[in-house]
């Protein structure tokens, strides 16, 4: 009586879970799933280092302030404007 019992609750514990029929391509679709977004984030996480890559040293050459010094010249006509970063010194006469 009490194993008749049993095997009608474990028969019927067993009918209500998912079939194994099509479990393996219910897997396949999900390991697709998971592979096409591991792809998506791996494209975004290179295209946003690659255009860190591209911005960051436009942006530090504009932020880089000129230097500009001016320095009495010995004759006392003028001052020397001098941008070393660019390359020259030019003379300026006062006013």
């Amino acid at each position: 009586m009490i194993e008749q019992r049993l095997k009608e609750v474990f028969a019927r514990a067993a009918g209500t879970g998912p079939s194994e029929a099509g479990a393996y391509d219910r897997f396949l679709r999900r390991r697709r799933r998971a592979t096409r977004k591991l792809t998506a984030a791996t494209g975004v996480a290179l295209v946003l280092v690659l255009g860190l890559a591209v911005a960051v040293p436009r942006v530090l050459l504009e932020r880089r302030t000129t230097t500009q010094v001016t320095t009495p010249t010995p004759g006392g006509d003028g001052t020397r404007l001098s941008r070393p970063a660019q390359g020259f010194e030019v003379d300026m006469p006062d006013g």
